[in-house]
């Protein structure tokens, strides 16, 4: 016997179903509309994520760059391992789409590597904060 609480719980239940049922057939409409703005938001999408790859590679870089030879150098450079598949992911499809990279590469280079370098040097407990949180 279902107590007032369960009947509520699935009456409850099944609206919110059919709202979301009813959501997606209507986000499912326009899923497959192609206009020049979303080509411009698909170029966006793109340089973005390449840039977060790009950064998450020169951090990895710098780090391996202090801590090649110790104990941790295995977890790096598996990580890293990782990263540079990502990066070269988002860079064929910079080509395939004609992306611009960002401008901000050349900052980007250096930061990173920097960013690897000082967590290693400067700060031992986090020198893995910044790589989890990329991956």
């Amino acid at each position: 016997m279902l107590g007032n609480r369960h009947v509520y719980l699935i009456n409850n239940f099944s609206r919110t179903l059919e709202m979301f049922t009813l959501r997606t057939k209507r986000l499912y409409r326009f899923k497959n509309v192609r206009t020049l703005t979303d080509k411009a938001t698909l170029a966006k999408i793109i340089r973005v994520d390449h840039a977060g790859e790009l950064g998450a590679d020169r951090i990895y870089a710098g780090q391996m760059a202090i801590l090649g030879t110790t104990s941790k150098a295995p977890l790096i450079q598996h990580m890293w391992e990782q990263e540079k598949h990502h990066k070269a992911t988002f860079e064929e499809l910079i080509r395939k789409h004609r992306v611009r990279p960002t401008v901000m590469t050349p900052i980007w280079n250096i930061a990173g590597f920097l960013l690897g370098n000082a967590l290693c040097l400067h700060m031992q407990q986090l020198q893995f904060t910044v790589p989890y949180c990329v991956y």
